[in-house]
């Protein structure tokens, strides 16, 4: 299990936004700790991809995004109390 420190997203900077069930602002360096380079500024990076058990075709993403400069680790399928079982993934708030 990896333990992750991170902060709620408190004023998305764009339109773009999961809810914060799904997403939350990540540090450079606690990103770097998921083990991938970090996205430019627009782009996203994923970090586990795991196969969904009950549909064969889908699969479940965890991802930074890079926002304005802001990072962020969001899944757009998975709530984040379901982090820790589907992708090995545990946040704890700063």
């Amino acid at each position: 299990m990896l333990n992750v420190k991170v902060s709620p997203v408190k004023n998305p900077q764009s339109g773009w936004f999961y809810g914060h069930s799904y997403m939350v602002q990540i540090s450079r360096g606690e990103a770097k700790k998921l083990g991938r380079t970090l996205p430019e500024v627009g782009y996203e990076v994923i970090v586990k991809s795991v196969q969904d058990w009950l549909y064969s075709t889908s699969k479940h993403y965890l991802a930074i995004h890079n926002i304005s400069g802001q990072l962020m680790l969001a899944s757009c399928t998975t709530k984040i109390q379901d982090w820790p079982e589907i992708f090995g993934v545990s946040v704890f708030l700063k």
